[in-house]
C-alpha cells in the first residue's frame, strides 16, 4: 500500500477592502501597479508576471510541502485559506493559515505551509507610483490523502501537488455536483448538507442523556469508490461509548454520496467529522 498526498493550490488575489488590517502603505495584489516578482520572471511582460509568481508559488509549493508518513492516517480532505504580504524588501511576512476546526492536520498542515513559504527566496518587491511598497496576497488551497494499491513497492510517496487540470474530485452528495462545476463551492454545499443530516438524524442515547455525558465525537471514515462507507475510527469524551455508538450510525447511514475521482476513476478517500453532543 503507498500513500499518496495531492494538494489543489489556487491563487486569487484579494481586494485590499476586504482586509482592514493593512497599513496605507500595503496595496492588495489586485491593485497594485506593479507585483512582486521573482528573478525567473524578471524578463517577461507585466501582464505576464501575474502567472509567472503564481507558477513559481505553486512550484516552490510543490517542490517543500512535506507530511510526515506516520501523519497519513489522520489526513483527510480540507480547503485552507491563506494569506501573506510581499513587504517592500522583498520578504514574506504576516503569513496566516486557517483552516476548519475540525480539518484532522489543522494544526501540522498551517505549521508546514508557514514553514515553506517562509523557504520562498527574496522577491523583487511591488511598485505603486514607482515607489516599493507592502502588497498583500490571499490563497486557497484544498489537499486530500489518497491510498492506493501497489503491488511493486509498499513505499509511501508524497506528491504535494497536483495541478487543477488533472482533475481531482471531491466526495459530495449528487445535489451539490448539480449545483456547481467549481469543487469549493462542492465543498461548501456538501459541507452544509452533511450538517443538515446529522441536525435532523441525531438521536441523543437515553443512558449518556441520563448520566450527563456530553462531549464531542470525532469520526475518521473512509469514503469508498462506490460512495459507501468504511473503515470508522471513532474517539470520544471519557465515559462516552454512547455518543460514539450514534456517531458511527450517524456517519454509517449518510445517503447518496457521489465519490472523489481522480482523471474520472473513482477513488477511496478518508475523510473526518466532528459530532457534537450536549445535554441542553
Amino acid at each position: 500500500m503507498k500513500n499518496i498526498f495531492y494538494c489543489i493550490i489556487l491563487f486569487s488575489f484579494s481586494c485590499l477592502a476586504q482586509n482592514k488590517d493593512l497599513s496605507l502603505e500595503t496595496f492588495s495584489a489586485y491593485k497594485v501597479e506593479q507585483i512582486p516578482y521573482t528573478e525567473n520572471c524578471k524578463n517577461v511582460t507585466v501582464e505576464e508576471q501575474t502567472n509567472c509568481l503564481i507558477e513559481f508559488l505553486r512550484e516552490h509549493l510543490k517542490k517543500n510541502l512535506q507530511i510526515p508518513n506516520e501523519e497519513f492516517e489522520t489526513l483527510s480532505m480540507s480547503r485552507i485559506n491563506v494569506s501573506f504580504v510581499i513587504t517592500n524588501e522583498g520578504d514574506i511576512s504576516g503569513i496566516t493559515v486557517e483552516s476548519p476546526e475540525n480539518t484532522t492536520f489543522k494544526d501540522l498542515f498551517e505549521k508546514e505551509i508557514v514553514r515553506v513559504l517562509e523557504l520562498a527566496p527574496k522577491f523583487y518587491p511591488g511598485l505603486q507610483n514607482n515607489n516599493a511598497v507592502n502588497v498583500f496576497f490571499k490563497d486557497i488551497i484544498s489537499c486530500s490523502l489518497i491510498k492506493k494499491e501497489n503491488q511493486e513497492t509498499n513505499q509511501d510517496i508524497i506528491i504535494p501537488y497536483v495541478n487543477v487540470n488533472n482533475l481531482i474530485t471531491e466526495p459530495t452528495f449528487k445535489s451539490c455536483l448539480d449545483l456547481s462545476d467549481d469543487i469549493f463551492i462542492q465543498k461548501e454545499c456538501f459541507e452544509k448538507q452533511l450538517n443538515k443530516y446529522i441536525i435532523q438524524h441525531q438521536i441523543y442515547p437515553k443512558e449518556a442523556k441520563k448520566n450527563n455525558i456530553s462531549g464531542k465525537v470525532i469520526v475518521s471514515f473512509v469514503i469508498e469508490a462506490d460512495g459507501s462507507i468504511s473503515n470508522l475510527k471513532s474517539r470520544g469524551p471519557e465515559n462516552g461509548q454512547p455518543l460514539i455508538d450514534e456517531a458511527e450510525r450517524l456517519i454509517k447511514n449518510i445517503p447518496n454520496l457521489v465519490p472523489g475521482t481522480i482523471n474520472r476513476k473513482p477513488i477511496k478517500v478518508r475523510y473526518s467529522k466532528i459530532i457534537t453532543f450536549n445535554t441542553y
